[in-house]
């Protein structure tokens, strides 16, 4: 069994709660069901019947025909500060929520111990650095909560990708259909023709322009998904979650002294449930909100 230690830094408040949803907890099960996800959105040119056979055989199921999981889950997780508090809408200084804050540390070890279906050490590496970057952990990541950095890997520094050309280099390890377009400043598919299944997997990503704190970055998606409210966009009856995520990347200060902070713009292909339309321009505006913000 092959095994690889993450030290990573939280970078955005997290509201990531144990089983009884009271208290703060790094929780294996939602770091694996982060990695299931985002496995399944960068493998849309597979049919729907072959998407499970080779995730069944990876993350493992249940039902009649259980398999375990190939891939094995430990953390650590911070001490948690019983007075901390956030507001997961901060735009509006609503829903106060128990949380863990920016800068606190925890340990991730991953192990694979079956190499199967072409899915290897590496991958399963880069699989754990595309949901850092992309996803985040716990309530309103798709809003750039629970975003998280990787500082160090097995004991030695990291290098953690901070610009388009490294994320693209880093999704190509599990399928090389992304390209990067300079001109565009753009992740997108070069083979969109076989992108065909109806299920939501990843079509472009883009980074957006900096702001200098973790406050003020969920404090702008907040207020930018207020301003372009759309059922596109997810909504709660019928239950829809949102095709859009936006994350955050930290980068290190430089000669000025500043933190930076630059949100991650996914868009996945929109597969919604009957009766919610695909609003384009309100996403799109909501898009462009986050990205050109300064």
């Amino acid at each position: 069994m092959k095994t690889i230690m993450f030290e990573c830094e939280i970078i955005t408040p997290m509201f990531l709660a144990g089983a009884d949803g009271r208290y703060p907890e790094i929780r294996p099960s939602s770091i694996k069901g982060s990695l299931r996800f985002w496995w399944r959105a960068m493998n849309g040119n597979l049919d729907i019947k072959e998407l499970r056979r080779q995730e069944e055989n990876i993350f493992g199921c249940g039902g009649k025909v259980a398999k375990r999981s190939n891939v094995i889950v430990r953390t650590t997780h911070p001490v948690w500060n019983d007075n901390f508090y956030e507001y997961l809408l901060p735009h509006k200084q609503k829903a106060k929520s128990k949380a863990f804050n920016v800068g606190q540390k925890f340990v991730v070890f991953l192990s694979l111990s079956i190499e199967n279906y072409g899915f290897n050490i590496s991958m399963l590496e880069s699989l754990f650095v595309l949901v850092c970057l992309l996803g985040g952990f716990g309530k309103r990541s798709r809003r750039g909560f629970g975003s998280v950095r990787i500082l160090k890997k097995d004991g030695e520094e990291f290098g953690f990708p901070k610009c388009s050309e490294d994320l693209v280099k880093c999704i190509n390890t599990i399928n090389n259909d992304y390209i990067y377009d300079p001109l565009t400043d753009q992740i997108s598919l070069r083979f969109l023709s076989k992108y065909t299944c109806d299920y939501p997997y990843i079509k472009e990503i883009v980074i957006g322009n900096k702001v200098y704190s973790a406050d003020e970055l969920v404090k702008m998606i907040g207020e930018s998904s207020h301003l372009n409210v759309t059922c596109a966009n997810g909504c709660d009856s019928p239950r829809f979650a949102s095709p859009t995520y936006v994350s955050a990347i930290k980068a290190d200060r430089n000669n000025d002294s500043k933190e930076k902070y630059y949100p991650v713009v996914t868009s996945l292909q929109f597969a919604p449930p009957a009766g919610i339309v695909d609003d384009v321009l309100k996403k799109q505006e909501f898009k462009r909100r986050i990205i050109d913000k300064y």
